[in-house]
């Protein structure tokens, strides 16, 4: 009898461990492999068994010991989500705070299952039952939704003729360089009263087209507005999960497009964010996004991940892996005319996670101190990093012009800098005016370079930008998109 309770145990506590990176699976299945989730399932699995072991410890009853760990474990793998959960209703909980009442509520609960509960296998079966039952409901209700995406996906690829395109005459090499959160000339001027004259004087003398009042308005998401970017449309949407609309950069049609017309692919990926089929990626190798980084993220071991960085850098001495890897970024973004095709023309699409946090530089591009890498109350800590990066932007232009003088030449952002977002987020600031602030949110960086030829594309979106100068230069026919409005991307909490 001991031993069917035990197994009841197990069994139950192996669906719990199951659920999260299942639940990601079976909504993810036309994206993601099955291989991806198995991470997640390890790295689970070990928490379960740590637990288990520390709880038979101090039960010295196995069954006990399942329950505790069973509770214990839906707390931790869902760390983050909760505390997220927590922070829109009490914008200033802090994770040293959550902590403290994680800790409380498992003292409770281990005294409550030593002193109240006597048979706990019967409790874990109920978890177990409902843990299976979930992950088989989300198996079945998950079958429609794939081919209905599928489907949808037939439909478009009859519909969208985006990548089927063939160029006109020459084929110069393309730079298309995208900053994250880099602040347009409104937001700047807005959120830090800062004029960005001097680089707009600088893109001017140097023959670039620039437009001051662009916005990308469907989002202020990197994930949902990069993918549209990437595709020449509106593919992904707030609406839709944000690993959906990531996984809408795979192949995209802009790179599609350059290929069909004998392009060769060129990618710097910071942190590996975009997909890179069929790119030749440029930078070192670093952390890969797949289906079981989101589920880690929502749970405790995303902050076991930060502790030991954070000891190892410690020991080491050496910088972490974030500045190391954007310096990296940014230096083979300065010098990435030695990277082109000598036998075929080259499409770059360079993307870095930069002014955007983590911060890391200071005007000059001198490391700042760690405690700044995410402090959005002091202005100064964006701004000096905005302006290190506007320096390398410059480097990257003449860098660009003196070796590839024919060549065009895209700087963009996806959104700006999220300035209000930030201090509700961070700080537990009162909402603000969304239908105010987000758009000075979605004003972007937008302009481009070719030969010093003027053509106007003042208040265009980043993909109508695209489809002007694919149409002026490149013998296209695309038609202008609406853009989509609504700012229902933030409302403040």
């Amino acid at each position: 009898m001991k031993i069917k309770n035990n197994v009841k145990c197990f069994i139950s506590m192996i669906a719990i461990i199951l659920y999260p990176s299942m639940f990601m699976y079976f909504h993810n299945m036309s994206e993601g492999h099955f291989i991806e989730i198995l991470p997640s399932i390890g790295k689970n699995l070990i928490l379960a068994v740590v637990l288990l072991v520390a709880f038979s410890v101090l039960f010295r009853n196995i069954r006990k010991a399942f329950l505790t760990s069973e509770i214990a474990l839906l707390l931790f793998m869902n760390f983050n989500t909760i505390l997220g959960a927590i922070k829109k209703i009490i914008p200033g909980m802090r994770k040293a705070y959550f902590f403290v009442i994680v800790a409380v509520i498992l003292t409770i609960v281990f005294s409550v299952i030593k002193r109240k509960i006597n048979e706990p296998e019967n409790i874990c079966t109920i978890l177990g039952i409902v843990f299976f039952v979930l992950i088989v409901f989300n198996l079945i209700s998950s079958i429609p939704q794939i081919l209905t995406n599928n489907n949808k996906t037939a439909v478009s690829q009859e519909e969208n003729d985006i990548a089927e395109k063939r160029f006109t005459g020459d084929k110069p090499n393309v730079y298309f360089f995208l900053f994250d959160e880099y602040a347009g000339f409104e937001n700047i001027e807005h959120y830090y009263d800062y004029d960005n004259q001097e680089f707009s004087d600088f893109l001017t003398q140097r023959g670039f087209n620039i437009s001051y009042g662009s916005h990308n308005t469907e989002s202020i998401w990197t994930s949902t507005i990069v993918p549209n970017i990437l595709n020449l449309s509106y593919v992904a949407s707030d609406d839709i999960y944000s690993i959906d609309n990531m996984a809408r950069s795979e192949n995209a049609y802009l790179y599609q497009l350059f290929a069909n017309n004998g392009y060769q692919i060129n990618m710097v990926n910071h942190l590996n964010t975009f997909s890179d089929t069929n790119c030749n990626v440029l930078n070192y190798k670093q952390k890969k996004e797949n289906l079981s980084t989101y589920v880690l993220d929502n749970g405790i071991w995303s902050e076991v991940d930060s502790f030991v960085s954070w000891g190892k850098q410690k020991l080491s001495g050496n910088s972490n892996d974030y500045y190391t890897n954007l310096s990296d970024v940014l230096t083979i973004m300065e010098n990435i005319t030695d990277y082109t095709s000598d036998s075929k023309p080259t499409f770059t699409f360079a993307y870095a996670e930069c002014p955007h946090e983590y911060f890391t530089f200071d005007a000059d591009g001198n490391r700042i101190a760690k405690e700044d890498e995410t402090n959005w109350k002091d202005k100064s800590i964006y701004l000096n990093q905005y302006k290190y990066i506007t320096k390398c932007m410059e480097r990257i232009v003449e860098d660009i012009q003196k070796n590839d003088p024919d060549s065009f030449i895209i700087l963009m952002s996806d959104h700006g800098a999220r300035y209000p977002h930030w201090q509700v987020d961070h700080y537990g600031a009162k909402a603000y005016d969304a239908s105010v602030e987000t758009l000075y949110m979605q004003n972007i960086l937008n302009c481009f370079y070719y030969k010093g030829e003027k053509l106007d594309i003042e208040g265009m979106t980043s993909i109508n930008t695209w489809r002007t100068v694919l149409n002026t230069y490149f013998g296209t026919d695309y038609e202008m998109l609406p853009a989509p409005e609504g700012f229902k991307a933030s409302t403040g909490f």
